[in-house]
């Protein structure tokens, strides 16, 4: 099965735990590419894209203009400015690595449509 594409991108390194979470117990399902900088992040969506795309709710309105390479936006939220109400999906950081594992996959399978049997066992919703 083909790996699902999460970019991260947060310049405050607040992700990079939370990518290398990901990593660690979702290593056959997850290709996650780690940015810090916007201009790379921009060329990495132009180049090859992203199934999901995992950033702050300051960078929000850099990318949700981007209508080509991000099949999904998530959004992390200090719970300060939440976006939900407008259909955006949203992470919440300060719960455990473990839930945001999990809500991040559900936003993928809502998103995209596949079989549930085409996940992996350890994928586990």
């Amino acid at each position: 099965m083909k790996k699902i594409v999460v970019a991260m991108y947060d310049e405050e390194g607040y992700t990079r735990r939370l990518a290398d979470y990901f990593c660690q117990h979702q290593k056959n399902l997850f290709d996650v590419r780690l940015f810090t900088s916007e201009e790379s992040l921009r060329k990495f969506l132009i180049g090859q894209g992203t199934e999901l795309l995992i950033t702050g709710e300051r960078d929000w309105e850099l990318f949700r203009g981007i209508n080509h390479g991000i099949h999904r936006l998530i959004l992390l939220s200090d719970g300060q400015c939440v976006r939900e109400d407008n259909g955006q999906a949203v992470l919440f950081k300060y719960q455990s690595a473990e839930s945001m594992l999990q809500s991040t996959l559900r936003e993928f399978v809502s998103a995209v449509p596949i079989c549930a049997a085409d996940l992996p066992e350890a994928c586990s919703l």
